[in-house]
């Protein structure tokens, strides 16, 4: 399945809790958006453990005060490394990003609300490489999308209709890298 099938289809599933929901709550939707960025870090055989700059977008709703649904983009940033050996030398760079549905936990303690998630996302990650010796070069581009296990946890104060989240992220992957993030993120309800 593509990175944009993928994306389409949580997008899809979003708007359809949305619309079932509004007719069995008993309480306010709770519709938030957010945004926010933070330390990337994707640690695996392929990269050892690379850091750098990530950033996550949001939107989700609490039909109930201690459950919610979130639809979330995040950006894990951009890993490069070298690796030389003998006479090979080898350059590797690559990104990570997902889409994906969590489904939450909420755990309100007014201001402070905790929360845990889980989900599954289409996780699309880049990487390409080049490896030269003293007799030739060679470069490769891998691009694989698939649908991944996340998980979250953070807290979040409130403050009228506005809230700053900290939370991390991490999706598993085989080997190739597992992509997490710890964001910080403003939040606005309506």
């Amino acid at each position: 399945m593509t990175y944009k099938l993928m994306s389409r289809a949580a997008l899809a599933a979003l708007l359809s809790v949305l619309t079932s929901t509004c007719a069995i709550a008993a309480e306010p939707l709770g519709l938030y958006v957010g945004a926010g960025a933070g330390s990337a870090r994707e640690s695996g055989e392929q990269w050892g453990d690379k850091r750098g700059v990530g950033w996550t977008a949001f939107a989700g709703l609490r039909p109930y005060r201690n459950l919610g649904i979130e639809l979330q983009h995040l950006d894990f940033g951009h890993a490069a490394g070298t690796h030389e050996t003998g006479q090979l030398a080898s350059d590797r760079n690559g990104n990570a990003r997902s889409t994906a549905l969590f489904g939450m936990g909420v755990l309100p303690l007014s201001p402070v609300e905790l929360y845990a998630k889980i989900g599954v996302g289409a996780l699309q990650q880049t990487t390409n490489y080049s490896r030269c010796s003293l007799v030739f070069c060679d470069d490769e581009r891998r691009n694989k999308t698939e649908a991944s296990f996340g998980w979250g946890l953070g807290a979040q104060l409130k403050w009228s209709s506005l809230a700053l989240r900290g939370e991390f992220v991490q999706f598993r992957t085989d080997g190739r890298g597992d992509p997490e993030l710890l964001a910080l993120s403003l939040l606005w309800s309506f």
